[in-house]
């Protein structure tokens, strides 16, 4: 208000705020007492835990495997794949004292399923197979065994196979001629992330593994004739609450028959590739080509579903680790070419041997497969993290590799 002299009055003094001039200490001390008002729990931002999914290549793609206390989503069209992967990363946690909680929501997972192509162990003690009958029973499940598991201290991995198939009990129950709900598997899924993603960060031992399918929109209207673009069902959460999502992509270039003794022609081997769709953890956009074996071969001593040690092969030769060994020829003195064996670069009298043999050494001998890894390590730092990359780190010392040449090189392993 105008006094009647009409001057302003006066401002007060201002007063300096508590808050100015604070050193880092006192801004770190003021912050912890506002954490323990609010009874926020601190959690590392570091992974704690990396989940191994078998193949050496794909871990390495990702970055060190899938991370811990997080959620990982499989999508992909049918048998290419989705359901043995995750019972291999069941099975990884198994070899390290883990256990798995398979839950069976289409009913049609089987022991040579799980044993033959997933290699896993069906000792009640590490794994346990859910067969719920509605979506209900299957997220209060989860919701139990997330704490139970996550306070042991081993891994734990929990597979939900497949969301389309999550049903309401309103639904289970309608009749046909009802009009069912919409949206039903979404927001239970939302649902579920909401009241679980805080939770499983603090249960770093815990990782759960979504397995879902791929669905062609159906369009209308100008756009009926454009080709529509492959989405998963179970709404927006799963992309979003996802830290890693594999999709999975048939490859029919990449598929061996095998001719039976009675003459039939049966699929023995075929490669889908592998799209890291979404990472949090490194870079997107890579892809993997994995073969996945229906046939075991005891010569070589390949078992049944995906097959690490020609993952890791076939990766090398394509980055031109694993080469044809050059020789020079006595009558004429010419480099040739040996097209039938394989050799590390840099090493042609170290492991000279069939591409069939040295799938044979890497199962059986330990050594030598920790070698290939080495190698496979070092090339997939070479090719998705090239500014890392550092010539000192290549494999100079001739005694890594003395074990490759003690080993015979003898005639290819009949197939």
């Amino acid at each position: 208000m105008v006094e009647e002299t009409g001057k302003a009055p006066r401002r007060p003094p201002r007063v300096a705020s508590p808050i100015r001039n604070l050193t880092s200490n006192q801004v770190v001390d003021r912050l912890d007492e506002v954490r323990a008002r609010t009874k926020i729990i601190r959690n590392s931002p570091a992974v704690q835990r990396w989940f191994r999914t078998g193949l050496t290549v794909l871990d390495c793609a990702i970055n060190q495997g899938i991370p811990g206390g997080r959620v990982v989503e499989l999508s992909g069209p049918e048998k290419s794949g989705k359901s043995t992967l995750a019972a291999m990363i069941v099975s990884e946690a198994q070899k390290q004292g883990g256990r798995g909680d398979y839950f069976d929501l289409e009913s049609g997972t089987t022991v040579g399923q799980l044993t033959e192509m997933g290699h896993c162990s069906l000792d009640p003690s590490h794994f346990e197979l859910w067969q719920p009958d509605t979506a209900e029973q299957a997220f209060q499940a989860i919701d139990e065994i997330i704490p139970i598991v996550g306070s042991s201290g081993f891994p734990s991995v929990i597979v939900l196979d497949s969301v389309p198939a999550l049903i309401s009990e309103v639904e289970l129950l309608a009749n046909y001629d009802e009009e069912p709900q919409l949206a039903q598997e979404a927001k239970f899924l939302r649902r579920f992330f909401r009241k679980n993603i805080v939770r499983l960060a603090r249960f770093p031992n815990v990782l759960v593994v979504l397995v879902n399918h791929l669905t062609t929109p159906f369009k209308t209207g100008k756009n009926m004739f454009e080709r529509p673009e492959p989405t998963t069902p179970g709404g927006r959460s799963p992309r979003y609450y996802s830290s890693v999502r594999l999709r999975f992509e048939d490859n029919n270039k990449g598929r061996d028959f095998l001719k039976s003794n009675t003459g039939t022609t049966v699929l023995k081997r075929e490669r889908p590739k592998i799209f890291l769709w979404k990472n949090r953890v490194g870079a997107p956009w890579r892809s993997v080509v994995c073969p996945l074996n229906f046939v075991g071969d005891p010569s070589t001593l390949t078992r049944k579903g995906f097959d690490s040690a020609l993952c890791s092969l076939e990766f090398l030769r394509d980055e031109n680790v694993l080469v044809h060994p050059r020789r020079v020829r006595e009558e004429d003195e010419r480099v040739v070419t040996d097209t039938a064996r394989w050799c590390l670069d840099g090493y042609p009298d170290a492991g000279n041997r069939y591409m069939d043999d040295w799938v044979r050494v890497y199962n059986s001998d330990p050594k030598i497969r920790a070698v290939v890894d080495d190698c496979v390590v070092l090339a997939a730092r070479h090719k998705w993290t090239p500014e890392e990359w550092s010539d000192s780190e290549l494999i100079t010392a001739p005694e890594d590799l003395e074990d490759l040449a003690d080993l015979d090189s003898a005639s290819p392993v009949s197939v």
